[in-house]
């Protein structure tokens, strides 16, 4: 007969069931037999002690009369024997008949009888005694001390008899106690061999189909579809494990079908990869393996068959490799595009940005974002750097064509204001000063022009050392102090107190601040102040130039040191060169520079330079 996993689990756990029913109706069964027995002693047997033990306190006390009278007869006194009598004969009696009424053992009846004779023997010669107001009768007393023993010894009869009924009772109650252990002792391991067996044989019959699956999905899951499972049962396991294995025998025949499918589309994506005018490192996420395209092995000088190394072995080998992964690391902290380098390939130096992009897919099933890992592109950016330089030379050429021309214009505009040649009316004046402002204009523009091509080319060096705070203050506040005097403008200048020194080139850092205070002074309105602060902060000194002008709207904060980008208000004759220069020469020197305002409250430039010992 086939039972289902259901009926059989069930089964077991109605055997389980009735062990642990059978166990507890034993126990309450003999428990209820010993609750029994031990009322029996403790109602019959212990009252019978109490009782008998009261008769033998209160004959003594009846008895303690007579002697008190043997020892000195007191007439005055007799009346308190007498009301001591009355309570004692009256309690004794109260006894006497509660152990008449809770006879219990055998020869007790017959005891009590007794007991009650000579009790009544003992009274009467007690009252006769107390009657007599004369003398005392010593016979009579005799006869009373006869009769009190025998009383005496009869009623230690009666408490001895109890209590060894009470003796055998409880031995066999403990019997029966010792018998209850037995009996659940013998249950109770019964119950837990049952147990056992159930919890040994019931999860091993269910679980070890289950495990035997489950490692059989997990070698599916690395692709090794040849999995069978053989069970021999036709319960719910037997089941799942033949759809376990239909399951596989249709894997089998889809990777079969797919896998030329797979190869043919590794083959078109490798050839697209490696016919990219860019060269291509893969790093995968646990950094284990390493994949790069024809054009980046070629750059590295790299060989095919060393990409089956792990990425360490190979960085040991090749620096470049080495910086990849020093750059992937850093890139984790903060995502950055490398600077450009070059390569020495095909006789010809060719030159390549590098940058790091993080590679993520979308799991087919769930949908969520998967890290796949790191890639390196090095994007060929030859051409644009030999552009680059033709601009740079052109730049450099042209400055110094134009810087003659300029210099002969100014020097005919000097001659057209000279009156000693001739007097000019109100319009020749006016022309001859825009001819002027657009001369000098120029004359900026190409001296700007000329550094930025300088800086580019690598012919402007820095001079780095240790300069003083308040020297470079000083010289750009009186480089600029004629042209703000003009316009009524007033410097508030603030320097911290015990300012270090920065480590800078003081030529340019100085260049940069007259810079900054030239635009202040330009976009201020007439009787305004400008503000230059300096202060330290995290081993960096700030330098700060604050103006009461317009300001720069928030869209362009972030082009405002481009090259050749200028706001557009009317009162600029900027080149939009000056910035982008200063940049240059602040980050040069380990430095930044920002802006730092709110539209219609001015501008604030801020640059910062290391400190002195930082």
């Amino acid at each position: 007969m086939n039972f289902t996993l259901k009926t059989k689990i069930r089964f077991s756990l109605s055997i389980l069931i009735f062990i642990l029913i059978s166990i507890g109706i034993s126990a309450l069964f003999y428990i209820d037999k010993l609750t029994s027995e031990s009322k029996l002693v403790l109602k019959d047997n212990f009252r019978s002690l109490e009782y008998t033990n009261a008769m033998h306190t209160h004959l003594g006390n009846l008895h303690s009369i007579i002697l008190i009278l043997q020892k000195e007869y007191l007439f005055s006194e007799i009346e308190n024997y007498k009301n001591i009598f009355g309570n004692q004969s009256k309690n004794f009696d109260v006894f006497l008949e509660k152990s008449k009424n809770n006879i219990t053992e055998k020869g007790e009846k017959e005891l009590i009888l007794k007991i009650k004779q000579q009790y009544q023997n003992y009274k009467k010669i007690l009252e006769k005694i107390l009657i007599s107001n004369q003398s005392l009768d010593y016979t009579e007393v005799d006869n009373a001390i006869n009769i009190y023993e025998k009383l005496v010894e009869n009623i230690s009869q009666l408490f001895e008899l109890n209590g060894k009924a009470m003796q055998l009772k409880n031995e066999k109650l403990h019997k029966t106690g010792n018998n209850l252990d037995i009996f659940l002792k013998i249950l109770g391991i019964f119950g837990v061999i049952m147990v056992l067996v159930v919890l040994i044989f019931l999860p091993n019959y269910i679980i070890n189909p289950i495990k035997e699956l489950t490692t059989k999905i997990k070698a599916i899951e690395n692709k090794d579809y040849d999995q069978n499972i053989i069970i021999r049962t036709n319960d719910e396991v037997g089941t799942l494990a033949k759809a376990f294995n239909e399951m596989t025998n249709q894997l089998k025949v889809y990777e079969e079908i797919n896998l030329l499918e797979i190869l043919v589309e590794k083959k078109r994506t490798e050839a697209v990869i490696n016919a990219l005018d860019s060269g291509i490192l893969f790093l995968d996420n646990k950094r284990n393996h390493l994949q790069a395209n024809e054009l980046a092995m070629n750059l590295v000088g790299l060989d095919k068959d060393m990409l089956h190394n792990h990425p360490t072995k190979i960085a040991d080998k090749y620096d470049f490799i080495n910086e990849f992964l020093t750059d992937v690391e850093m890139h984790k902290q903060q995502p950055n595009t490398l600077p450009i380098i070059a390569f020495e390939w095909k006789n010809k130096t060719h030159f390549f940005t590098k940058k790091i992009i993080d590679i993520t897919y979308k799991h087919p099933f769930s949908q969520k974002e998967q890290k796949a890992g790191f890639a390196l592109v090095l994007q060929n950016v030859t051409a644009f750097k030999e552009l680059d330089e033709a601009k740079s030379n052109f730049l450099v050429t042209i400055s110094h064509e134009l810087k003659t021309p300029i210099a002969s214009t100014k020097m005919s505009i000097q001659l057209l204001e000279n009156q000693k040649i001739g007097v000019l009316n109100t319009e020749q004046t006016e022309l001859v000063q825009h001819i002027k402002e657009d001369v000098e204009r120029m004359q900026r523009m190409v001296s700007e022009l000329l550094k930025i091509s300088q800086w580019e080319a690598g012919q402007i060096k820095l001079n780095i050392g240790v300069v003083s705070v308040q020297k470079i203050v000083d010289y750009a506040y009186k480089t600029v102090e004629n042209i703000a005097f003009q316009k009524n403008i007033i410097f508030e200048i603030k320097i911290e107190k015990n300012i270090p020194d920065v480590v800078a080139d003081a030529e340019k850092t100085a260049w940069v601040l007259v810079n900054l205070l030239n635009n202040a002074i330009r976009y201020s309105p007439q009787h305004s102040n400008i503000d230059i602060d300096v202060w330290q902060e995290k081993n960096m000194v700030h330098f700060s130039v604050t103006d009461q002008g317009e300001g720069i709207k928030s869209d362009l904060k972030d082009k405002i040191f481009d090259k050749f980008f200028t706001t557009g208000n009317e009162k600029s004759f900027s080149t939009g060169l000056g910035l982008a220069i200063a940049k240059d020469f602040i980050e040069a020197q380990k430095g930044t520079i920002y802006l730092a305002q709110k539209y219609h409250e001015g501008t604030t430039f801020i640059f910062t330079l290391p400190q002195e010992n930082a």
